[in-house]
């Protein structure tokens, strides 16, 4: 059931603990993963004026797609323009409620200079608002100024959007394209109607109503290897010749799940990593639903917070509903930059063992289980029940496999047990990425509702 955290579990788990002290690659991939959840924001604080106006409701008619990039299947970012004439610059599409911030180019001494930054004296259309932000990541802080300009999402402008110019900044994107990230979240009562990109499309007539859709592929990695020059695989050098499919050449030192958190370990080489794609790539859809990427109908559910794309679940069932492995009502959001499934630790620790995973450590203030991988085929799909009607996610999704660099495959599950100590008994979940690739899921904020389907892989 949706249960208070027991502290006592804690004190019950020690030993288990102890097994893992001495194992570095398990300790480099806790590390790694911690750093993923650094995207969920802690506290975002501003001075802005409240815009009280809402947009109309319309019905869902117009719809543009954006084709999304991905960084190690997680970080899945697009190209924006800013500015003119414009300033092309990759930012992650986030649903939380946060506002849109992409690097000034009149940042602190301190800060990295390796990548794009947005240069507000080269765009005629830019105004200067005197305002200034703050958001409070785990990995850091990032301030700066508030600014307006024109921004072009796929083939849409919009004029005067507001966003985030940040002159301090923590490199949370080291060795990546990205640049910054992008809202699509619901304002809060310190920011204007201004920074929520989607409500301005459909007051300048761009979309017909303020809702979007998510589809994130499934992306099975096949290969791993480290290169140095003058080295091959495969008939493909190192130096200027690496496989088409292969990502991250010159990162430097030990290359584990998220490779931009731990870049300090050995010598540098070049490496490639092999990937087999679905049919799609990842997209986001703006002012409607695609039906490319999903099949059947929407389960939709109300949002149970006026700020958050939060919605209510009923229980957490498998095997059609014989074995229920929570039976009470829990709060879940969507966080799109979120890696996993998590949830309180209580909870998390009976779905996990119910599915027959091992707990294996801490990862900061969450338990990690895995699978032994030989099974994985054979686990049964996770069921989600929301007002009555049941989503079933695959091991597909919900298994994360990773071959570390000489060849060794650990299948960790996707559930992550939260223990945190000011939580206050919290049955809170978020949902993360192992669940948006299982179903496509469509925001609407015109009817204060999200919906999902079953996606097409």
């Amino acid at each position: 059931m949706c249960v208070d955290d027991d502290d006592d579990d804690d004190d019950d788990d020690d030993d288990d603990d102890d097994d893992d002290d001495d194992d570095d690659d398990d300790d480099d991939i806790m590390m790694m993963m911690m750093m993923r959840m650094m995207m969920k924001r802690l506290q975002i604080s501003m001075t802005m004026t409240q815009d009280s106006n809402t947009a109309a409701n319309k019905p869902l008619e117009s719809r543009t797609d954006i084709e999304l990039k991905h960084v190690d299947n997680s970080m899945h970012y697009g190209t924006i323009t800013i500015g003119t004439p414009g300033q092309e610059l990759n930012v992650i599409f986030d649903t939380g409620p946060s506002l849109m911030w992409i690097p000034s180019s009149h940042h602190l001494p301190n800060n990295q200079v390796n990548r794009r930054q947005y240069k507000n004296d080269s765009s005629s259309t830019y105004k200067n608002t005197g305002k200034h932000f703050t958001i409070i990541y785990y990995a850091g802080v990032v301030s700066g100024n508030i600014g307006q300009d024109r921004v072009t999402v796929a083939g849409l402008t919009v004029e005067n959007q507001m966003f985030g110019e940040a002159e301090k900044y923590l490199d949370m994107f080291e060795n990546t394209d990205i640049d910054g990230m992008l809202s699509l979240g619901f304002r809060n009562e310190s920011r204007s109607e201004e920074f929520n990109l989607v409500d301005n499309m459909v007051s300048q007539g761009l979309l017909q109503a303020p809702v979007f859709s998510l589809y994130l592929k499934r992306t099975k990695w096949i290969a791993r290897g480290l290169l140095r020059p003058g080295e091959s695989k495969g008939g493909e050098e190192a130096n200027g010749k690496l496989p088409h499919n292969a990502v991250y050449q010159e990162q430097s030192g030990h290359y584990s799940w998220f490779p931009n958190a731990w870049t300090k370990r050995g010598t540098h080489f070049t490496f490639y990593k092999l990937r087999t794609d679905g049919v799609r790539e990842s997209h986001l859809t703006l002012g409607g639903a695609n039906p490319d990427f999903f099949t059947g109908d929407f389960i939709f559910a109300d949002l149970t917070a006026p700020d958050k794309w939060q919605f209510k679940i009923d229980r957490i069932q498998m095997l059609n509903g014989s074995d229920t492995l929570l039976e009470s009502e829990c709060q879940v959001e969507i966080h799109s930059s979120g890696a996993m499934i998590d949830g309180p630790y209580s909870e998390v620790n009976i779905l996990n063992t119910k599915l027959g995973a091992k707990r294996i450590s801490m990862l900061g203030p969450y338990e990690m289980y895995t699978f032994e991988c030989s099974e994985v085929d054979n686990l049964p799909d996770v069921e989600f029940v929301i007002n009555g009607k049941t989503l079933s996610l695959s091991s597909k999704d919900y298994v994360i496999k990773d071959d570390d660099d000489f060849g060794k495959t650990t299948c960790y599950s996707g559930f992550l047990g939260r223990k945190l100590l000011n939580e206050g008994g919290s049955n809170f979940w978020t949902f993360g990425q192992v669940f948006l690739r299982g179903f496509y899921t469509h925001f609407d904020k015109g009817n204060h509702r999200i919906g999902f389907a079953k996606a097409k892989h």
